[in-house]
Order: structure tokens, then C-alpha cells, then sequence
């Protein structure tokens, strides 16, 4: 019997030594989040387990001016002349109507807080939109260099994973963490169609608490593979969009999930 546990014991530490040169092996690329960095608890956590790891600084917080990708950096460098016009519809008749109490004033002001806000919603969409290019410019040098064997996604990253897929930056296995690709799409303005790869080879994990990136956008991206017949599958939990559950691995084994895709691609990923 002793000689028995032995034998398991040391099976199961040939084992671990096997899975842990097989994850040095393994060249993972995590595209963040809009608001995250490569500090986020996500990449702590691949970068825990996957010493070929790379997580490209996207610098695209939408309220940080000193991220030159982000969406505020843009309005004040880029569109600073509809910046002020905004502002002088504001002020001007705020300033007049101060001076002088008029009905042609008062008007006047409201008006102008119609045109101000009309023009500010589509220096934003523009923004958002700038942003989320120079993201993906970026993203897609960054693949070209590192050449992932796995590429993976969070949110704002999600969706430039899914547009590098439909772009045909990125051919290798992928999963994507709540993507946004959608909800991107719907604050920009623009239309996105449902579509993947006919080679494409990926998990998307959702939570279903989540309420920043609705599930029914990944319901509808596995509802395109399934009736296309694409080896991509959706995960759902029971997280929030933080997506706890992919760092704790009695709930969701994430780097064995890596280990499997990387293993359906044997040839690894093709990059244009």
C-alpha cells in the first residue's frame, strides 16, 4: 500500500512539473480593461501562472489626461474648438441673462443648453470611437511583436479582441471576459455586426450579475458560432463584472482552460 501512495505521489509530481513547463511554454497576451491596467487583479493573476506573459499598456482611461489613448485626452487636444463653442453656447446667454433679466434671454439659454448638449454627445461618441482605434492600432502592434499562443480579453480588451478577430489581426484560440464589443458600439453610435471567424477557436465568459456589459450581447455571439457551427463557447457565472470566479480555480480553472485551447490549435496562431 505504501509503495502504491509512491507511485501516485510521484505520478502526480511528474504531472505538475509536465503542466508547468507546458505553461512556460505558452505565450499569453491580456488586453485590459477601459478603466484597468496591467495591475488589474486579472493580470496579477496570468502573469502568477504564465511566465511568457505580456499585458500591453492600452492608457485608455476615459477620464485621465494623462492617458494619450483615453477618450478626455482626445476632446481637450483634439476637439478643442467644439470644446469651446460648448461652452460659449453655455456661458454667453448665462452672462447675458446675469446681466439683464429677458424673456429673449432666458430663450436664448435654452436653446443653446439644447444645441451645447447635442454638440457634447457627439465629441463624445467621437472620442469613444478615437479611443477605442488608437486601442486596437496599439493592440494589434503589440500582437505582431509578442505573437501570442492565447489571446485573452477583459471588457474594453474583449472587444478589441472580437475586432482583431474580425479583422483578421489574430487568428490563435482566445477567451473573452465579459466583451464589449457591443456596448462600444452602442455609446459610439456605430453598428457592429455579429460575426466570428469560420476557424475561430475561443470560450467567452460571462457573469450573469453583470450590469456594466450585458450577458445577452456574449448569448448572441454564441448563438452566431453555434448556428455557424465555430468552436466557441460560453462560460456563465454568477459573477459581476469583475469576473471573480476566473481567479479562483475550485470555481473556474482558467489556466487549464488556456492549456485546452492552446492544445486545439496545435500549429498555434496565424498573424497577418
Amino acid at each position: 500500500d505504501i509503495l502504491h501512495i509512491i507511485i501516485i505521489i510521484t505520478t502526480l509530481l511528474k504531472k505538475a512539473e509536465m503542466a508547468k513547463g507546458e505553461r512556460e511554454a505558452i505565450r499569453v497576451m491580456f488586453l485590459h480593461g477601459i478603466e484597468s491596467g496591467k495591475s488589474s487583479p486579472k493580470a496579477k493573476f496570468l502573469a502568477k501562472h504564465f511566465p511568457n506573459f505580456s499585458c500591453p499598456a492600452l492608457l485608455c482611461h476615459p477620464r485621465s489626461l494623462s492617458h494619450p489613448n483615453g477618450a478626455l485626452s482626445f476632446l481637450i487636444a483634439k476637439q478643442r474648438g467644439r470644446l469651446a463653442v460648448v461652452l460659449s453656447l453655455i456661458f454667453l446667454p448665462s452672462y447675458l441673462l446675469a446681466k439683464s433679466f429677458k424673456k429673449r434671454y432666458v430663450a436664448l439659454l435654452a436653446g443653446s443648453l439644447v444645441v451645447a448638449k447635442m454638440l457634447y454627445k457627439r465629441m463624445v461618441r467621437d472620442a469613444l470611437a478615437h479611443s477605442f482605434w488608437r486601442c486596437y492600432q496599439l493592440a494589434k502592434q503589440e500582437i505582431e511583436k509578442f505573437q501570442p499562443d492565447v489571446l485573452l480579453g477583459s471588457s474594453w480588451g474583449g472587444g478589441l479582441v472580437y475586432h482583431l478577430l474580425r479583422q483578421g489581426a489574430y487568428h490563435g484560440p482566445f477567451i473573452l471576459f465579459a466583451p464589449a464589443h457591443q456596448l462600444v458600439a452602442r455609446k459610439a453610435k456605430i453598428v457592429v455586426p455579429t460575426e466570428l471567424p469560420r476557424n475561430a477557436v475561443g470560450t467567452i465568459i460571462h457573469g450573469r450579475a453583470d450590469v456594466t456589459v450585458p450577458i445577452c450581447d456574449s448569448v448572441e455571439l454564441e448563438q452566431y458560432a453555434k448556428e455557424h457551427n465555430i468552436d466557441v463557447d460560453l462560460i456563465k457565472t454568477e459573477d459581476d463584472h469583475q469576473l471573480a470566479s476566473v481567479r479562483d480555480p475550485a470555481r473556474l480553472d482558467l489556466v487549464d482552460l488556456i492549456c485546452q485551447l492552446y492544445h486545439k490549435t496545435q500549429d498555434g496562431p496565424r498573424i497577418d
